[in-house]
């Protein structure tokens, strides 16, 4: 039985072979997306552990509560992805990115989510940027 660690490589592993596929064919001004809807790097971020990414329910206008039409301004409970997908997808533009390496810091910030570290850290970057 293969591990969650090689289950989220293996993943990772298609979505950089898939996105650098692509990228070849539109040098070559073929569009095509290998990919369809499917995002296997939300996929090995769910396998992993991490929450869902919940920003689009969130309205960054308003103070804690619920805005007119229904959406959630209560912060402390929101979870962003983006900080996730940076080093994979800025490592896949330059052709560098260790899979290896980016999986291992995908477990680290995953145990440093578990004992609230990175969460808290987050969330505070978060409503730093997006309230002022």
């Amino acid at each position: 039985m293969k591990t969650v660690k090689e289950i989220a490589s293996a993943l990772l592993s298609l979505q950089l072979h898939c996105l650098n596929r692509m990228e070849i064919c539109n040098a070559l001004e073929i569009e095509i997306n290998l990919m369809g809807d499917m995002e296997l790097w939300n996929i090995a971020l769910d396998i992993i552990g991490f929450p869902e990414d919940n920003t689009m329910e969130f309205d960054f206008h308003t103070p804690n509560g619920h805005t007119p039409d229904g959406k959630w301004t209560d912060y402390e409970n929101m979870f962003c992805r983006d900080w996730l997908l940076d080093p994979f997808y800025n490592g896949e533009e330059n052709h560098s990115i260790n899979l290896t390496e980016y999986i291992d810091w995908l477990f680290n910030e995953y145990n440093k989510l578990c004992i609230g570290d990175k969460l808290t850290t987050e969330v505070s970057r978060i409503k730093r940027t997006q309230l002022n």
